[in-house]
């Protein structure tokens, strides 16, 4: 997005064409030594393998120890001084889940927070499941994802649900990607009497560089804004803004983000 183009300069100027991962021309054609990620296709391996590209694949994402081997690996391929950026990461990283963890952890079963990410776009539902990161931080944070607990399946991110689905659930809390999907969420007439809506409480995901929901780098605060959003009584402590000023300084290059930007981040205004 534009926002990681402006926190990161210099990937734009190494990459002046807008040469994209979308197409193996572009990749060849890019000068690339290696390409790692998610690829499944075996026609595209045996394209980069034959044009001296090595392929690394990286397609498990779905714990937070999988993030942090992925991000480890991707250390090891970039060489220098990444490995102990990523060390540092993966232990700030950890720091966050086992901090919300502990906080809390003497939530009554049956007090945790019921929560659910539910994407609306021109009228179809869907959300994740128990194989999803951000049910892991959810979970972590002390929650419950509604979806996962019901037996949710089908292929992270999108599992596609119901509006019934979503009434049964009954969440106390609803995520969503964006604020087309929340202002949907909330004028949506079957919904009205469920706690979430009836209450207000339904909230846009973080984007800074990337979504905060999936596996990306700022992930790693995700925890925390989750935890904040369904506990606000036992999270009184934290400073979000000052979270996100912090990690952007020690991860994002020392890009030293004004408090305009960290509240555009917070509140999703991107997406």
């Amino acid at each position: 997005n534009a926002y990681f183009n402006q926190v990161f300069p210099a990937y734009q100027e190494a990459n002046s064409r807008g040469l994209t991962t979308g197409n193996v021309e572009d990749i060849i054609g890019s000068g690339a030594q290696v390409a790692y990620g998610p690829i499944r296709d075996q026609s595209i391996i045996d394209q980069l393998n034959a044009a001296g590209i090595a392929v690394v694949k990286l397609d498990s994402f779905s714990t937070v120890e999988q993030m942090k081997g992925n991000i480890r690996e991707i250390a090891k391929i970039l060489g220098g001084g990444a490995p102990a950026i990523a060390e540092a990461f993966c232990e700030y990283y950890q720091g966050n889940i086992d901090y919300v963890s502990s906080k809390t952890a003497d939530v009554a079963e049956g007090e945790k927070i019921r929560a659910l990410m539910l994407n609306y776009r021109a009228g179809a539902l869907s959300t994740i499941n128990a194989e999803d990161i951000c049910s892991v931080y959810m979970t972590e944070a002390g929650g419950i994802n509604v979806a996962a607990e019901s037996g949710a399946t089908g292929t992270t991110p999108g599992t596609s649900i119901s509006s019934e689905d979503v009434i049964r659930w009954n969440p106390d809390i609803i995520f969503t990607h964006n604020k087309s999907g929340k202002d949907q969420i909330l004028a949506e007439p079957t919904f009205q009497t469920i706690p979430a809506v009836k209450n207000g409480k339904v909230y846009i995901v973080p984007t800074g560089t990337y979504l905060w929901s999936v596996r990306s780098a700022e992930g790693s605060l995700m925890s925390l804004w989750l935890a904040k959003m369904m506990y606000p009584d036992i999270f009184t402590d934290l400073d979000l803004e000052q979270e996100v000023r912090d990690f952007y300084k020690t991860f994002h290059g020392g890009y030293e983000i004004p408090d305009d930007e960290i509240a555009m981040v917070l509140a999703g205004s991107q997406s």
